[in-house]
């Protein structure tokens, strides 16, 4: 599966709707990325998304959401998860660590890299109605926050959308400490 910062979520959705749909009782799920190589540094340069790109003199950090933000850090990384129904890893004795309540999922017409409000909207939405929770319900939201320009005025839109105002839903990125981890970013929030 490729699609970029998804990828890890795409092979995440595929495994969770088998899982419900009774065709498996486990899955392994995973997400990496190639080497950063330079090639890479000049890609994601070359589309203004570097943290420093703009030449602004500061020091290039990820301050995803902070009014100077100027691009992302990238980081390299993988994240591994073992999804199963309930059920079953109770039978097997495994410790349980999280529960996946819902998932929602939503694409656009712009390319895997365009951020856009109104298709992140509905695929928080669809998570939140999956889950059977009201949106004001959560206390933490890990966003995805790449720290660039464009893309953390599109989330912030989408979440303003879905989410009423004043709930005190703390806003979280770990791309601003590890770095953003490209295929992998899904599963290391």
């Amino acid at each position: 599966v490729g699609a970029a910062s998804s990828t890890d979520l795409v092979a995440l959705w595929s495994a969770y709707g088998m899982i419900r749909a009774g065709i498996l009782d486990a899955a392994v799920v995973g997400g990496s990325e190639e080497l950063l190589l330079p090639a890479t540094f000049m890609e994601f340069s070359a589309l203004r998304a570097l943290a420093g790109a703009s030449n602004s003199g500061r020091p290039q950090t990820c301050r995803p959401f902070d009014a100077h933000r100027d691009g992302m850090v990238l980081g390299e990384g993988g994240a591994i998860v073992v999804i199963e129904r309930e059920s079953s890893a109770k039978r097997r004795g495994a410790e349980i660590h999280a529960f996946l309540e819902g998932m929602g999922a939503s694409n656009n017409d712009r390319g895997m890299v365009e951020s856009v409000a109104e298709n992140q909207q509905i695929a928080i939405g669809n998570a939140f109605l999956d889950a059977g929770w009201e949106a004001d319900s959560v206390d933490l939201i890990e966003c995805h926050a790449t720290a660039t320009i464009q893309g953390d005025v599109e989330e912030v839109k989408a979440l303003k959308a879905v989410i009423s105002r004043g709930t005190g839903i703390t806003l979280s990125s770990y791309k601003s400490q590890i770095g953003h981890t490209l295929g992998a970013s899904g599963l290391m929030s």
